[in-house]
């Protein structure tokens, strides 16, 4: 299905976010961005127009595709809802940090000088859930999910798509630290409501392929 998305709109979300806990520190995780970028390219290719909403990586946006930056969940979401209701298709992809300091320190944060303190104390909360504002709309696009698990993975994906109402949701086992986040191949099973594809281990250009092949052919007449 070489031009399985022809004259489809796509929009991605790839990478990690970051929420600052004083200006020189913030929380985030491992996410490279790479299957995020490769799904952008791989719906390119598949004759999608794709526009990429990015958290901080260091990768090349690949020719052809439009790139917004961003740094936190709260700007991730913003760039998502203000264009989402021009698109066919969202990619999910982005791992948005789920936590944010309740409080954000304007000055450093400062080492105690007393070794007996050595403990201290975040209060976290946790960030919006961009998938389930982009569900919740009367009017949305399809809506392809992507998940990190380390245990229960086919069961917490199907928790997940049901809960959040995605129409597919991707999902890899990130105990495995030779696939995924930061590795060049990756091993996922896209989960539909009422089957699965599991995809062995390849590259993530190879993964994005076949991800995309596989939802074109779930897409409803409509889209």
């Amino acid at each position: 299905m070489p031009r399985a998305l022809k004259d489809l709109t796509v929009l991605v979300s790839a990478g990690p976010t970051q929420e600052r806990i004083d200006p020189v520190r913030f929380i985030s995780n491992r996410s490279s961005g790479k299957q995020g970028f490769e799904i952008a390219r791989a719906a390119m290719d598949a004759g999608a127009k794709v526009t990429l909403v990015s958290g901080p990586v260091n990768l090349k946006t690949p020719d052809g595709i439009e790139r917004v930056d961003v740094r936190t969940a709260a700007e991730m979401k913003s760039a998502v809802m203000s264009r989402i209701d021009k698109y066919d298709v969202f990619f999910a992809v982005a791992a948005v940090t789920d936590f944010q300091p309740k409080e954000l320190l304007e000055q450093k944060l400062k080492r105690p000088h007393d070794p007996k303190k050595s403990e201290l104390t975040i209060h976290l909360r946790t960030t919006d859930d961009i998938v389930h504002a982009v569900t919740a709309k009367r009017k949305r696009p399809y809506v392809v999910g992507f998940a990190a698990e380390t245990n229960n993975i086919i069961q917490n994906a199907r928790e997940k798509l049901k809960r959040k109402k995605m129409d597919v949701i991707v999902v890899n086992d990130v105990s495995d630290p030779t696939i995924g986040f930061e590795g060049d191949e990756n091993q996922v099973t896209v989960v539909f409501p009422e089957s699965e594809r599991r995809l062995e281990r390849q590259s993530k250009y190879k993964i994005a392929k076949k991800i995309i092949e596989l939802v074109a052919r779930a897409l409803p007449r409509s889209t």
